[in-house]
């Protein structure tokens, strides 16, 4: 495991969404969610990481996690953020987040853009969903260069 940059980022997804009892099961969302979170991460960290090679998938989303009366998947991945001067490295980001989930993604949505810099010291946080609310995403950032990008995305409680 390698060190963490002194700037991390530490990212909780809250989406309270319950077990499904007539939704999808999680076989029909689940390979949706793995195809989409490996693309927004790749996408991401081509474009705004300081060392691809740092960046890392922590949980690939593959796995079934028990909840209420189903399971879900869940996703995690990090990467330093490129170098360069704070609020343009936000600024930029923030481009690239959007067109991450509106432009290359169509199915996904921005549903929120939590922080501006000066209210949390340079940090921002986007959360996506698809058009069924049955797969989210959150992305963290800080504009430091080297501080740690935090992408999470889960599914919702689904019949398995």
């Amino acid at each position: 495991m390698r060190a963490r940059p002194q700037a991390l980022v530490v990212v909780f997804l809250a989406v309270g969404l319950s077990a499904c009892q007539s939704g999808p099961d999680l076989d029909e969302i689940a390979p949706q969610f793995e195809q989409d979170a490996t693309t927004i991460f790749d996408y991401l960290v081509d474009q705004y990481s300081a060392d691809p090679e740092a960046a890392e998938i922590v949980d690939d989303g593959s796995e079934d996690v028990p909840c209420d009366e189903g399971a879900r998947r869940k996703f995690e991945a990090t990467f330093p953020m490129m170098d360069g001067e704070p609020d343009s490295n936000l600024d930029l980001f923030a481009s690239g987040v959007f067109a991450s989930f509106n432009v290359n993604d169509p199915d996904y949505y921005t549903v929120s853009e939590v922080g501006e810099p000066d209210d949390l010291g340079g940090e921002r946080t986007f959360r996506a969903t698809n058009d069924d609310e049955t797969i989210s995403f959150e992305v963290r950032a800080a504009g430091e260069p080297g501080s740690e990008v935090v992408i999470t995305g889960q599914t919702t409680c689904a019949n398995v």
